[in-house]
């Protein structure tokens, strides 16, 4: 791939990231995954989430902020639903939104894209499992496998109600092949990107998990990025797909949902 200076944000009025060309995501696999829609005057962003504490869903600071004028979305209803059809999937309030104080919006880029959703009640699902940096260390290095889920679009007119999560299986790729030279450095430290030669990213699911296996063979998946952004050159077929890591924010995280977590 060649290496391109600009990120492309697609949170656009269409939607977010979505996992285009995957496989659906299995119910019992899916139970903490999330959903929800954020509007503002003329603007509309179809988002993912995902579980991580029974009352907080961490998704990209994007989804919850008008892209032209860095406003507040007010999230549809207040709802976001957890779990992904055809299984049960459980509706929830928003009581609060917390964006990461790191988060901005304009032409470079979203900074830390992420944000919690505090929910009304807890969700009686089991929460995602947030990387540890020992844990994450060996998903920085080149052709790592990787797995990204998100309510995206597979087809015109589909409602997020009526279709599944999808997961596309990508490999992690070196900074080099996602930003110039000069961007490496701050991009690598908060960021990780990832592509598959036969499936991409398109719009709906910006702020899904991007998550791996703790090791070879384990069932687990650990957290270690939220869907941010795509550096697209055929749109949703060949595109990278970019994550904001999880490990170097896990205190603010934690303080959000009230947990302390270890580094």
């Amino acid at each position: 791939m060649r290496a391109i200076a600009a990120l492309i944000v697609l949170a656009a009025p269409a939607g977010a990231l979505a996992s285009y060309g995957g496989q659906p995501v299995p119910p019992v696999a899916g139970q903490n995954l999330a959903w929800f829609t954020g509007t503002a005057p003329g603007w509309i962003s179809e988002c993912s989430g995902v579980l991580v504490s029974r009352r907080h869903v961490l998704t990209a600071g994007h989804c919850t902020r008008d892209a032209r004028t860095g406003g507040r979305l007010r999230l549809a209803g207040r709802e976001v639903l957890i779990g992904t059809p055809p299984g049960r999937a459980l509706p929830r309030t928003v009581r609060r939104v917390a964006v990461h104080p790191g988060f901005r919006t304009g032409p470079r880029g979203p900074g830390v894209d992420l944000a919690v959703l505090t929910l009304d009640r807890p969700v009686p699902r089991r929460p995602a499992l947030l990387a540890t940096a020992a844990q994450e260390a060996p998903v920085l290095a080149q052709n790592t496998p990787a797995v990204a889920a998100g309510f995206g679009v597979t087809r015109p007119g589909d409602t997020v109600r009526a279709r599944p999560a999808r997961r596309v299986r990508l490999e992690i790729l070196s900074p080099f092949q996602c930003v110039t030279p000069g961007l490496v450095p701050r991009f690598r430290a908060r960021s990780l990107c990832g592509a598959s030669p036969r499936a991409g990213v398109c719009a709906g699911d910006s702020g899904g998990p991007l998550t791996v296996a703790p090791r070879r063979g384990d069932p687990r998946r650990l957290v270690v990025g939220i869907t941010s952004l795509a550096i697209v050159q055929v749109p949703c077929r060949s595109v990278a797909g970019v994550f904001t890591r999880v490990v170097p924010v896990r205190g603010w995280i934690g303080r959000q949902i009230g947990v302390r977590l270890r580094p």
